[in-house]
């Protein structure tokens, strides 16, 4: 798995990757970019192998005007189509997730698919809140990081802030992982 994390608030949703794609420990590819903006509402991402990200992806943009539930169950289809196919060349490459976040029925939210293996876990996540995949050769959650450095005035969320604490634990955790570089993608949606 990768770094990539999702600061969701009542504003705005937030979303950091850093560039590196990896078979096991070894990088292939410094300039891949593991999200996508549809329509400029929904960011649609994706960590750990890539094959189900790429698919996924080729399937979103066969067809326009998808809707949060379209493109749901595009992420959902595609997770089980290939739970427990992938071959395992090294024991970090068989797993992945796929992400979907956007302000759906009047909520700012992330929809998360974990796979590993034959197991396939959903979760949703509501703002205000931060989501975190940690590339598995770190053994701390860098959404910590992440925290620590979030101010809040007023109730709100400081865009500017929540872009320079991402950034910050994005190069914290480049420095210390042989699966995440420092190339940084970030966007952000609004309501």
């Amino acid at each position: 798995m990768s770094f990539l994390n999702f600061i969701i608030t009542d504003d705005f949703i937030s979303v950091i990757c850093d560039g590196q794609l990896s078979i096991g420990d070894v990088a292939v590819e410094n300039n891949y970019k593991k999200f996508i903006v549809y329509q400029n509402k929904y960011i649609f991402a994706s960590t750990g192998h890539n094959t189900p990200w790429e698919y996924a992806k080729k399937e979103i943009e066969k067809i326009d005007n998808l809707n949060f539930d379209e493109l749901k169950q595009i992420i959902q289809q595609t997770a089980k189509s290939f739970k427990g196919s992938l071959t395992k060349e090294t024991e970090h490459n068989a797993e992945f997730s796929l992400y979907l976040s956007a302000f759906h029925e009047g909520k700012a939210q992330v929809f998360r698919i974990y796979v590993n293996g034959n197991n396939l876990q959903e979760d949703i996540f509501y703002a205000p809140q931060s989501v975190v995949s940690n590339p598995s050769d770190i053994n701390f959650d860098a959404g910590a990081i992440i925290s620590e450095n979030i101010k809040v005035t007023n109730n709100r969320y400081m865009l500017s802030n929540v872009i320079s604490s991402q950034k910050k634990a994005l190069n914290f955790v480049a420095d210390i992982s042989n699966t995440v570089n420092h190339i940084v993608f970030h966007k952000v949606i609004r309501k």
